[in-house]
């Protein structure tokens, strides 16, 4: 479903959220609580979005941006705390890890 959306508008701070920064897509989180001020993803310019008018003006601009811009904006504000990578893999990677074994200490 996220592969196939243009653009990801969430509600709150969510698994999905974090599965489509993680795939590169296009992705705004909405907060008309206000409930995420001054929190770290805040931070990132027009990330998080607190009214109406703010968030149909970052939609109107991620409709026209292209992939590479959005690309670039996703690069200069790293989203470290969602997958350092961002290739759509980091649950295989922890998949892999769960299953990989513990060397013994000598």
């Amino acid at each position: 479903m996220i592969s196939r959306a243009d653009i990801i508008i969430t509600h709150a701070i969510s698994s999905t959220m974090i599965e489509a920064i993680g795939k590169r897509k296009k992705a705004v989180l909405y907060d008309p609580s206000g409930r995420f001020c001054d929190t770290h993803y805040d931070q990132i310019p027009e990330f998080i979005l607190h009214d109406k008018v703010a968030l149909w003006k970052r939609l109107e601009c991620l409709l026209e941006m292209n992939q590479s811009s959005y690309k670039e904006y996703l690069d200069k504000y790293r989203y470290d705390l969602v997958d350092p990578y961002l290739d759509g893999r980091g649950l295989s990677r922890y998949r892999e890890l769960l299953i990989t074994p513990v060397a013994e200490e000598p």
